[in-house]
């Protein structure tokens, strides 16, 4: 009997013992690079005071940050003090908290990683200070410096990106802060939320008439690209389903007073007609629709350096009302600029989208420790169909709402988006602070930029937001001329 106790109590610990064994794998495999990377894990702290941190250099090894030894202390340095805020983001002074690049590649940094271990291993033996890897990434300084500028006092996000390749060249997040630790924890407190969140990336925008590019892609597949719609009086009127016309849904146009008579796709896209894609709403079904925002990675995730909140497209079976307002950008619909910038690359790069990247490479001296690979999130959409869209961007810029974009000798092509936000709706003196927004690319033949601009609560996209990707675009030939 006792014998029999002894064997039950032995099985039970046996049990107990492989399910602490299994949840310990499990919280391993599952979590632990997150417990490791965690700002409340002690050791990263350690590590940190331990090791002078690799730097990060823009792609023609301009160094954006550093570390240095002052007074027996290493602190981490940022020359550009808030220009990088929002790309490589910033270590505090105790090291208890990091973001972006410093975040992401924290491991890189420290020297954690290939042949730097065997480095630093021999350097703990001989107590020399141990050097972290360096990161280089895919930004021009110069060219981030523009697009710096070009937002002018405006809050938003300037994204550009080579077209081919989804390298990004600029990253540009206002409002900003200066991350150099002594200044950062002085200033703090005074900080608003919104200023620490990085919005090329991490805020959702409404793409207003922008996203009239994955509409007309929806419109051409579905078969419906000769479809008219005459336009009397600038507005398109959905009668409400309970006969009551105080619950009609009316959508207008940007210059709610204008009329464009006969329109069919190419002229709707040119004037930014809001009256066209809102009837083409309704022609559309709900899966149409929505297939063609999935297949631009709507409500999915963008696979980056660094982490990107995921766009959103209306789901479930939609009214034609939701339908005519989603169509245009506004409603539900929202998307990082990032993304917006991407869904302009893809139209230019024949409908094939290429995975973005910010991270160029790391090095540890002369030998690289990891090298970004190139490659795309597939064909979106048929070349045939870009190909009609991209025409009908660059009559955009030549002859319609994007005439501020055009850059004299270069073939520039675009979308203009005016957008309603939480603050037009509240009416009044503030109805008309709407965010102006810009998706383009250059050249006609060939693009090589991509350039997304969003400029919030500043009126018309094309006054304010197709300027703004002017300049930037205008930089980058002036650097690069034709490649």
């Amino acid at each position: 009997m006792n014998n029999k106790r002894a064997m039950y109590i032995l099985l039970v610990f046996c049990v107990m013992f492989i399910t602490l064994i299994g949840y310990i794998t499990y919280i391993e495999v599952e979590f632990g690079d997150e417990y490791i990377s965690s700002v409340y894990n002690a050791r990263n702290s350690a590590k940190d005071s331990a090791v002078i941190r690799g730097s990060i250099y823009d792609r023609n090894m301009k160094k954006l940050a550093y570390s240095e030894e002052s007074n027996g202390r290493l602190l981490r340095k940022y020359p550009y003090n808030n220009m990088y805020s929002h790309v490589v983001g910033y270590v505090t002074e105790d090291y208890s908290s990091r973001t972006l690049i410093e975040k992401e590649f924290n491991s890189h940094l420290l020297g954690e990683s290939g042949m730097n271990k065997l480095y630093n291993f021999s350097n703990k033996l001989t107590s020399k200070k141990i050097k972290g890897n360096d990161v280089i990434l895919t930004i021009d300084h110069e060219l981030q410096s523009v697009a710096d500028r070009a937002m002018g006092n405006f809050n938003g996000s300037i994204v550009a990106l080579k077209v081919k390749t989804g390298e990004v060249l600029a990253m540009v997040s206002k409002p900003d802060f200066n991350p150099n630790p002594e200044i950062f924890k002085a200033q703090y407190d005074n900080l608003k939320d919104s200023t620490l969140y990085t919005r090329a990336i991490g805020v959702l925008y409404p793409p207003g008439s922008t996203f009239k590019t994955v509409t007309s892609a929806s419109i051409i597949e579905n078969g419906l690209e000769d479809e008219t719609y005459e336009d009397l009086n600038g507005e398109f009127v959905i009668k409400s389903a309970d006969g009551k016309s105080d619950n009609d849904y009316t959508c207008a146009n940007e210059d709610a007073k204008h009329a464009y008579g006969m329109t069919d796709l190419k002229k709707a896209f040119t004037v930014s007609s809001n009256v066209y894609y809102a009837y083409m709403g309704t022609k559309l079904t709900s899966n149409q629709i929505q297939s063609t925002a999935r297949k631009f990675l709507f409500n999915k995730n963008i696979d980056f350096d660094l982490p990107v909140k995921d766009s959103h497209f209306q789901k479930g079976r939609l009214t034609e009302a939701q339908r005519a307002i989603s169509v245009i950008g506004q409603g539900q619909t929202e998307a990082t600029p990032l993304h917006l910038a991407l869904i302009a690359a893809t139209i230019a790069n024949d409908g094939k989208m290429p995975k973005p990247y910010i991270v160029s490479s790391v090095k540890s001296g002369f030998i690289s420790e990891y090298k970004a690979n190139k490659s795309s999130l597939g064909q979106i959409i048929p070349k045939e169909d870009a190909k009609k869209i991209k025409d009908m961007m660059l009559e955009v810029v030549n002859s319609g709402t994007g005439k501020a974009a055009a850059i004299d000798g270069i073939e520039i092509c675009g979308k203009t988006g005016t957008s309603e936000n939480p603050l037009t709706a509240s009416g009044g003196a503030n109805s008309k602070k709407t965010h102006a927004l810009f998706i383009g690319f250059a050249p006609y033949e060939n693009p090589e930029i991509a350039v997304c601009v969003v400029m919030e609560h500043a009126g018309f996209g094309g006054t304010y937001a197709a300027p703004a990707a002017k300049k930037v675009m205008e930089k980058y030939f002036e650097i690069y001329k034709t490649e």
